[in-house]
């Protein structure tokens, strides 16, 4: 098994754990930019952080027991990709695009 050195390990820590604060404020802002708009009520940050967290219960993630060391990397630096990606689209279409 592909193991990391402690201190890649630590810093994979640091980086789940600020993923754990960045996805909730990238759907506050989706939020924020759309829903509003929309109708619906204003919530904040932690109300959207439990509607994330009863959302995920409800999406099965296929981890595999054999995970490595590189999966691991992989799949963090996936989730950032994609949060700042979704943040950046919804910037863009909300502030960036003419009506």
């Amino acid at each position: 098994m592909d193991e990391g050195t402690d201190a890649e390990k630590a810093l994979l820590g640091i980086v789940a754990f600020g993923y754990i604060f960045f996805e909730p404020w990238v759907l506050l802002c989706l939020w924020r930019w759309f829903a509003l708009s929309l109708g619906a009520p204003s919530i904040g940050y932690w109300h959207i952080a439990g509607l994330n967290v009863l959302v995920s219960l409800f999406v099965w993630r296929y981890i595999p027991k054999d995970d490595t060391w590189t999966m691991r990397v992989n799949v963090m630096k996936e989730q950032w990709t994609m949060g700042l990606t979704v943040l950046f689209m919804g910037w863009l279409f909300h502030f960036g695009l003419p009506a």
